[in-house]
This record gives C-alpha cells, structure tokens and sequence, in this order.
C-alpha cells in the first residue's frame, strides 16, 4: 500500500494501482489509535482468521506470506522478510489466487529458502575448516564457524614467536 491511498491488484495475470478497498481503511484506522497488530487489525475487519506461510514452518523468520480470504470472494496477501512488510497485493478474483500463489507466493519463499540454506553451509563449511584447521573444537563458535585463533591479533602467524603451538601442543 502506497502513501496516496492505492493498493496493489492481482487480476487476470497483471498488477494494477487501484483505491484500496474501505474494509483495508477501516483496518487501518482500527490498527492505529491502540497500536494494533496489522494482521489482527486486518482479521478483526475482514471477520476471519489469515494464513500464513513462511520459511520452515515459520521457525525461520527469513520470509513469509499472510494471507486473508476475502468474504466477497479473492484474497488478500501480504509479503513479509524479517518481520518487514514489503508488498502487498489484493487478488479480487478468486480464480487468479491459484496463478498468483504458484507464480508469485511460492517463488518468493524459494527464492529466501534458497538463500537461508546457502548461508546455513557457508556456516557449516566454516566449522569444519576451523575443527580441521585448530583441532580440538573448544574454541570454534558453532555459529559462525569463527575461531578464536583467526580473530584474535595474538594469533596471527606473523606475531607468534617459536614457543607457541599451534592445536594439539605442536610446535609454531
């Protein structure tokens, strides 16, 4: 939703600016004063409870997608990365709700669930080089992956002096 009060509409395969409907208003002025949360706000006009589907079941906060079946038919879904609200789109046509689910709901969480796992084996990748490169893992943050030797200006190979070791008590 824009500033000047139009909203983005999903029909017969392509967007539209047109007035945002009176019952996505009435959420709005609703949300205000008491600081609701959108989607209740949204479900409290619309009288019905929103969908959502996200990244693994919702436990990764990377993306989602709420949506709300409108009473008069179509659909109504909101795009989401991190808690962020990034689009909105009103499909009035329920026809098109399975067009636009496959060719633009889907692809947007694939595209996330794409990069979630890219970064999850980067920090997978980043473990096992630091076990092999240091040993014991003791000093290896599972998270990142990172060592305390490769952070720590101690440790780099230019300041240590002949009698530190390095892993397992080997010589320097």
């Amino acid at each position: 939703m824009d500033q000047d009060n139009t909203i983005t509409v999903y029909r017969a395969g392509a967007f539209t600016e047109e007035p945002e409907p009176s019952w996505h208003v009435m959420a709005r002025e609703y949300a205000r004063p008491f600081d609701r949360d959108w989607a209740q706000a949204v479900s409290a006009e619309l009288d019905c409870e929103g969908n959502r589907v996200a990244l693994h079941g919702g436990t990764i906060p990377e993306a989602s997608v709420a949506w709300w079946a409108l009473p008069k038919g179509g659909h109504y879904a909101e795009f989401e990365c991190r808690y962020q609200h990034v689009a909105a789109v009103l499909v009035p046509d329920r026809r098109d709700w399975l067009v636009f689910y496959v060719t633009m709901v889907l692809p947007f969480l694939q595209g996330h669930a794409a990069i979630t796992l890219a970064h999850s084996q980067q920090r997978v990748g980043d473990v096992l080089i630091a076990r092999a490169r240091h040993g014991e893992s003791d000093h290896v943050d599972p998270i990142t992956g990172t060592s305390e030797f490769d952070t720590h200006p101690r440790w780099k190979p230019a300041l240590r002096n002949q009698h530190q070791t390095i892993g397992r008590g080997r010589p320097a």
